[in-house]
């Protein structure tokens, strides 16, 4: 699908990180098949994200520049457990490895001040916002986004830490890029989630200071 289309798609490899040949997987998906970073699902593949048996994945990625992405929040997928996914296993992982930059999926809902506060703590650490919604993109937003984390926190703090994302498909990603084009941000903010930050988080661009 890159070959085909490589200014449309940037590629993410895997690897259960119980195989005893995980990093050297994790090597060969960045020097041979030239992927742009890893996913990791806690949940599905049963693992705390601060065990130190994955810490060397970890150094991995940060040797090479490369992003990972944590899955974390609820899944609503058969035989996951959600007692792996919570945000707060993150703060060991970045302590440990703090120019690593790592992405958590969904704003680790529910625990969405949980994830908040992290990033505050953390710059490296980014979330998306392919959150699980009910009836209405737009009230969904606004309520998590806006009341649920305080109305200026994405604006003012995190504006640079936050992703566009979802795991819908096309017609439920249309309403929720119309949703967060809704939610009275400031529009470099905007900009920076549905645009500028995944490029930041891939390493394509650098973070700039902004007010």
């Amino acid at each position: 699908l890159i070959d085909l289309a490589p200014d449309n798609f940037y590629g993410m490899g895997s690897v259960d990180p119980n195989r005893e040949d995980a990093v050297v997987i994790v090597k060969d998906c960045f020097e041979n098949l030239k992927l742009d970073g890893m996913v990791l699902d806690p949940s599905q593949q049963r693992f705390y994200p601060n065990d130190e048996k994955i810490y060397p994945i970890y150094e991995i990625c940060q040797k090479y520049n490369k992003p990972i992405v944590i899955k974390t929040g609820i899944s609503l997928e058969p035989k996951t457990s959600g007692k792996f996914a919570q945000p707060i296993y993150l703060d060991d992982v970045l302590n440990t490895f703090p120019d690593l930059r790592v992405g958590m999926t969904s704003f680790g809902w529910p625990w969405v001040t949980e994830a908040a506060t992290l990033m505050l703590k953390h710059k490296n650490l980014f979330t998306d916002t392919a959150l699980l919604y009910f009836d209405s993109a737009d009230e969904f937003y606004e309520f998590v986004l806006k009341k649920q984390l305080g109305h200026l926190w994405i604006d003012r703090s995190l504006c640079q830490q936050v992703m566009f994302g979802t795991l819908s498909g096309h017609f439920n990603q249309i309403r929720q890029i119309d949703a967060i084009k809704k939610v009275e941000f400031r529009e470099e903010t905007k900009e920076s989630i549905l645009y500028r930050n995944a490029l930041i988080f891939l390493g394509i661009e650098k973070r700039e200071d902004r007010g």
